[in-house]
């Protein structure tokens, strides 16, 4: 991500961004520390590149927001920076998805995690495909396969 930009560059445009949104609503931006590496996504609908980086942020209540006496405010939340590449630099809104790793939120995302370059007759409804992945499979429990074309009535109606 650091390809132009320097990892404090980064870090400083998103806590600006992040605190003007005034979410999460009685607290404060307090600091941002970006990790290293990152994980880079094309955004299909947009085509836009955003690199996705992990991230530890702490918050600080603010005076009369309701949250000064939640023990919790202090704690260390890791969650997953969201920054977009213009074609000269990165730039963010100071989107942060908690609670999340890089590539789980990519994994969650609809992102295709391959192309299914085989499929061949299966059991029942299954098929059996081959798929060119797009991401490192060893860290996925599952996969789910949707079929874009209009599903044939016979296979609507089936009942086992």
């Amino acid at each position: 991500m650091y390809i132009i930009d320097s990892r404090e560059v980064c870090r400083e445009r998103f806590l600006a961004a992040a605190s003007a949104t005034g979410k999460p609503r009685g607290l404060a931006w307090k600091q941002c520390d970006l990790q290293d590496g990152l994980l880079l996504a094309r955004d299909r609908a947009t085509g836009e590149l955003l690199a996705l980086v992990g991230a530890t942020i702490s918050f600080a209540a603010i005076e009369g927001g309701g949250m000064e006496d939640v023990e919790a405010v202090g704690n260390l939340r890791a969650a997953t920076a969201i920054f977009s590449w213009t074609g000269r630099e990165w730039t963010t809104q100071g989107r942060a998805v908690f609670n999340l790793e890089p590539r789980e939120v990519l994994e969650r995302s609809g992102i295709p995690v391959g192309v299914v370059t085989k499929a061949e007759k299966g059991q029942d409804l299954f098929k059996t495909i081959v798929v060119r992945p797009s991401i490192d499979f060893g860290s996925i429990e599952e996969v789910i396969v949707l079929h874009t074309r209009k599903i044939p009535n016979d296979v609507v109606r089936y009942t086992p």
